[in-house]
């Protein structure tokens, strides 16, 4: 997995570092989330937070940004039992524990963490936390597919029976003509996105019409 390894020069593992250097650039900010649009973002929470029982959820938010899916849910009346933000960037993981203790206190904390390279975060996760849902949205879109599957493997190994996995990414299925493909994001081979979930358990759901075929998410239950 050469693309996981630090560039030289820099201080951050080549998956990090478009989100760091653009926290450099704009502070912890939306533009540094490298989402296309705000409203793009709301339409793949608005997926997930359909998709799960948010009310019994102890969630892990891989990838969390400014806590943008807290704060997501806390508008939409749905609030997590428990709450843990995990980032790879510093800036973003204040942001975030501004959020939560602005608009949630007492629910969780937002820490720093790398999800790639820490291979006992997640099992970490659930025994000091209790969580049953582990959620990634956009925060696998800088890794190859390989890489992505590794960490999504892992992540539902450590999650109890019942537990929950959920994510999105960029769709291999997108057909809309005159689109062009820019900056650091992947696009993954969505049927073998879905055959590797399948793989691993039955209970698997799959959405991929909220955004014209450009996205993708897969729900996968632990029997």
């Amino acid at each position: 997995m050469g693309d996981a390894s630090t560039q030289p020069g820099s201080s951050e593992p080549a998956y990090l570092k478009p989100y760091a250097d653009a926290t450099r650039a704009y502070g912890a900010r939306f533009e540094s989330l490298l989402w296309v649009s705000e409203d793009g973002q709301r339409r793949r929470f608005a997926v997930l937070a359909g998709a799960l029982h948010i009310a019994q959820a102890r969630v892990a938010d891989c990838g969390c940004g400014r806590a943008d899916l807290l704060t997501y849910l806390l508008d939409h009346a749905s609030v997590p039992a428990h709450y843990v933000g995990i980032d790879g960037v510093e800036a973003m993981v204040r942001a975030g524990q501004e959020v939560i203790e602005r608009r949630a206190a007492g629910i969780g904390r937002c820490e720093r963490g790398d999800f790639v390279a820490d291979a006992a975060l997640f099992a970490r996760l659930v025994e000091q936390d209790g969580i049953n849902t582990i959620i990634f949205s956009g925060s696998l879109n800088t890794l190859s597919q390989r890489q992505a599957e590794a960490v999504l493997e892992r992540a539902f190994a450590a999650l109890s029976p019942g537990g929950v996995l959920a994510f999105n990414f960029l769709s291999s299925l997108h057909t809309r003509p005159g689109v062009r493909e820019e900056g650091p994001a992947r696009r993954f081979t969505t049927l073998a996105m879905l055959r590797t979930a399948l793989e691993q358990t039955p209970l698997v759901r799959f959405w991929h019409d909220y955004l014209g075929g450009h996205d993708a998410t897969i729900v996968m239950r632990k029997a």
